[in-house]
């Protein structure tokens, strides 16, 4: 099975860190050549966003696109019950969200940059 099989087939691994899915890769399958994971990150035919558990997993892009609608709801009780979001609760998540997406119009950023 080739990595981006094995990574639809789990519905995404978790990528916190750059390592993980690597690690989580080589576990799973017997032949892993980490420069094809890396270059298929590179080319996007597999991204690493913040989707399951609101934490960073590496999916399929026809999966990024998907969860995250699956999770809203999930989403949107933690974030009514939390106790540790303070004032970020009261944020209009749909202009954010906007301004996210007029920002991200050219393309990926930096994480630096994006929060500067």
């Amino acid at each position: 099975m080739e990595p981006a099989a094995m990574v639809g087939h789990l519905v995404g691994l978790q990528a916190q860190e750059p390592l993980p899915p690597y690690l989580s890769l080589a576990a799973r399958l017997t032949e892993v050549d980490p420069h094809a994971v890396s270059a298929a990150i590179e080319d996007r035919s597999l991204v690493r966003v913040l989707s399951l558990r609101d934490t960073v997993h590496l999916h399929l892009p026809a999966d990024a696109v998907t969860l995250p609608v699956w999770a809203a709801p999930v989403r949107e009780r933690e974030i009514r019950a939390s106790q540790t979001i303070g004032p970020a609760r009261e944020v209009d998540r749909t202009a954010f969200s906007a301004a996210v997406h007029e920002i991200l119009a050219d393309g990926p950023l930096p994480q630096r940059q994006l929060g500067a």
